[in-house]
């Protein structure tokens, strides 16, 4: 690839944290394993992180030559964890283990998000969907009355989205049968939407 089509490439994937920061709805990111690049940066853009034990972070852009603190990582890192050890991390591409992202605060309130990542949420003592929704705006300080709105509204348009690649494999434009198996995704999509009708009175 060319530098300049490189460039223009960034540019277009750097406009995503922009649009994440500007849309209404909470975005939660649940990390495991490895999260470098563009993939620390999404956990840094999103509303809420929770990891688990295996996660591990690096801004690894510095290692592989496209420059240091891409994607809107140097505007996140420091607002998160600091100036100082954040600049630590951009420079020079190291690891962030999920032990030191918790003590750092990259990962708020471990102790009782714990909880949320090892226990369903149908036993007794665990946060039910809608405390949770209610915590996540206490902490944020987001107005969460049109949840339920923004949550048909989003299963929705990923099953329009489902049935539109569907239909790529419906008309014969291609015979790569995952593409057919979307149509199961989108019964079950379309279900959860009329639950959430039925269940909010929208």
């Amino acid at each position: 690839m060319a530098p300049v089509k490189a460039y223009d490439a960034q540019a277009r994937m750097s406009r995503l944290f922009l649009k994440m920061r500007q849309i209404p709805q909470p975005i939660i990111s649940c990390v495991h394993g490895a999260a470098a690049g563009i993939g620390f940066s999404l956990a840094m853009a999103s509303d809420l992180r929770i990891i688990c034990d295996s996660a591990k972070f690096s801004a690894a852009y510095i290692n592989i030559g496209l420059g240091g603190a891409d994607m809107s990582s140097s505007y996140f890192l420091p607002r998160l964890i600091g100036a100082g050890r954040a600049y630590e991390y951009l420079l020079t591409g190291n690891w962030m283990n999920a032990e030191d992202a918790m003590n750092l605060g990259f990962d708020p309130d471990p102790d009782e998000f714990k909880l949320i990542k090892t226990m369903p949420t149908d036993i007794e003592g665990a946060l039910t969907r809608n405390e949770m929704i209610e915590r996540y705006g206490e902490k944020t300080g987001r107005n969460m009355d049109g949840f339920d709105f923004y949550l048909c509204f989003g299963t929705f348009r990923l099953a329009v989205i489902a049935q539109q690649i569907y239909k790529r494999f419906f008309l014969g434009y291609t015979r790569d049968k995952r593409f057919g198996m979307l149509i199961h995704a989108v019964n079950i999509l379309e279900k959860v939407s009329k639950s959430i009708i039925d269940r909010s009175k929208l």
